[in-house]
C-alpha cells in the first residue's frame, strides 16, 4: 500500500467512525525546514478550534486493510476527545491590540526556510532567520500551541517590523525566563545520577521549553554566561530549543566542532528541530555573537 492510498483510505475510515457531525479534512501542513505533514483535521460547528492528528509515522507500505481500520479508529477517538480549550482561539489575531501580549520571537535556519521567509515578517541575523509567533495557551506543556505571525497579520496590524520586534522582544523578557543547566545538572535531571565526573558544558534553554535557541540574541544573558566561564565561549545549536556553550579554552577547532553539530544534527535531531550545522562565538569585549561556520 502506497502512501496516498493509505492517506485516502485512512480519510474515508475516520469520517465513518466520528459521524456526520464532524468533517473530516486532509491537511498538509509544512513545518520549519520546509519538512511538510499530512494531517487528518476534524471541523465541527461547534467549535472554532480544530484538532489535528499527523499520520505520517503510522504509514508502514506492509499494512494491511485491517490495520488502517485499527488506525483509523484510534485517530477517531483522539480527535473526538481532543481537549481544546477555545477561549484559547478567541484573540483575534489580525488585531494588533488584542493579540500583541501573545507574541514572541524564534530563530530558524534562513537557507531551509527561504519559501516560508517570502510569507511572514522577519528579519535576518547571520545564517539566521527572527520570526514572530503567537504562544497559544501557554500554562501547560501538553497544550501548548503556537500560531506564526504572517506578512497578512502584519498588514492587519498597521504596524511595522521594527514595531513587531520590539513588542516581541519585550514580551520575552517579560514572560520567558531563560535557563542555564550544566550538561552534568541535565544528565542528572534525566537519568538520576551523574555519569561524567567533570563537563565544561552548559545547556541554555527557556522556561517555556520552546525556541530556546533565541536565546542567542540576548546581550544580558550573552553577558551573564561569560562571567559564569570568566571568558570567551564558543555556542553549539543543538535545535531549535535549545544552546550548548562550550569554553573557549575548552573549545576544539572551528571545523571540528561544526562537523560534529552537523553530525548530530542528521542523527540525533527532527528535521524540522534543526537550526543550523553552524558554531557562534561570544567576544565579551566586543560584547557580540560572531557566525564561525
Amino acid at each position: 500500500m502506497d502512501f496516498n492510498k493509505f492517506t485516502k483510505m485512512m480519510m474515508c475510515k475516520v469520517q465513518l467512525f466520528m459521524g456526520a457531525e464532524y468533517e473530516i479534512i486532509e491537511q498538509e501542513v509544512t513545518k520549519n525546514n520546509s519538512v511538510k505533514y499530512t494531517g487528518i483535521m476534524a471541523k465541527s460547528k461547534d467549535t472554532n478550534a480544530f484538532p489535528t492528528i499527523y499520520i505520517d509515522e503510522m504509514y508502514d507500505s506492509s499494512m494491511n486493510e485491517d490495520d488502517v481500520d485499527y488506525l483509523a479508529m484510534k485517530v477517531a477517538n483522539n480527535l473526538k476527545n481532543a481537549k481544546i480549550d477555545d477561549t484559547s482561539y478567541v484573540y483575534n489575531y489580525f488585531n494588533f491590540e488584542e493579540s500583541k501580549d501573545s507574541i514572541y520571537i524564534k530563530v530558524i535556519n534562513a537557507e531551509k526556510n527561504k519559501d516560508l521567509l517570502q510569507d511572514v515578517p522577519y528579519r535576518r541575523w547571520h545564517n539566521l532567520a527572527i520570526v514572530y509567533f503567537y504562544l497559544v495557551d501557554g500554562k501547560e506543556d501538553d497544550k501548548r500551541a503556537t500560531v506564526l505571525v504572517r506578512n497578512s497579520h502584519l498588514k492587519s496590524f498597521e504596524i511595522d517590523e521594527k514595531k513587531l520586534y520590539e513588542t516581541a522582544v519585550n514580551n520575552m523578557k517579560r514572560d520567558i525566563e531563560p535557563k542555564i543547566f550544566s550538561m552534568n545538572e541535565l544528565v542528572h535531571d534525566l537519568c538520576g545520577r551523574n555519569i561524567i565526573e567533570e563537563c565544561p558544558m552548559y545547556v541554555l534553554c527557556n522556561s517555556i521549553k520552546l525556541f530556546g535557541a533565541s536565546l542567542i540574541l540576548d546581550k544580558e544573558l550573552m553577558k551573564e554566561v561569560s562571567e559564569k566561564l570568566n571568558g570567551n565561549f564558543y555556542i553549539l545549536p543543538s535545535s531549535i530549543h535549545e544552546l550548548i556553550v562550550l569554553p573557549e579554552h575548552l573549545a576544539s577547532d572551528v571545523k571540528d566542532m561544526a562537523s560534529i553539530v552537523s553530525s548530530i544534527n542528521k542523527t540525533e535531531v527532527l528535521k524540522e528541530e534543526v537550526l543550523a550545522d553552524s558554531v557562534y562565538y561570544y567576544d565579551r569585549e566586543l560584547d557580540e555573537v560572531m557566525w564561525m561556520a
